[in-house]
């Protein structure tokens, strides 16, 4: 799986394909929007971020994978909330959406409006601070 997801992130086939060789089905009705952020204008690289709440199809397993986290688990929202973990502003949000949720099913349930959060930098002394 590794050289396939390494396939996908370079465009060299896509998602669809990927599936459709794996006899897989994309569960949309499992898949609902949570959050959307854009880093501030004052990063030289900047990202449009889209934060997605997906419950898990009957018999798959969720496995760490990717590579843009030095540590990967899994772990409840609101464990990763107390727990200490240094995270950034967008994660805490929707960790803390999830947080207030039992299950998946009622993440997945729950009426959101999307709103693009798009922060400012501001220096507070010589401290810089995030306003959402």
């Amino acid at each position: 799986m590794p050289a396939e997801r390494a396939a996908l992130e370079a465009r060299q086939h896509s998602l669809s394909q990927l599936l459709g060789r794996r006899d897989l089905l994309l569960r949309a009705d499992l898949l609902a929007p949570l959050g959307h952020w854009i880093t501030p204008e004052v990063e030289p690289r900047r990202f449009d971020t889209r934060f997605f709440v997906a419950a898990l199809p009957g018999r798959q397993r969720a496995r760490v994978a990717g590579t843009e986290a030095e540590d990967r688990f899994w772990i409840r929202p609101a464990e990763a909330l107390s727990t200490g973990l240094r995270l950034m502003p967008p994660t805490i949000a929707a960790l803390t959406d999830l947080a207030g949720h039992a299950d998946a099913a009622s993440a997945l349930a729950a009426e959101r409006v999307i709103t693009t959060v798009l922060p400012r930098v501001e220096l507070d002394g010589d401290r810089i601070r995030l306003v959402l």
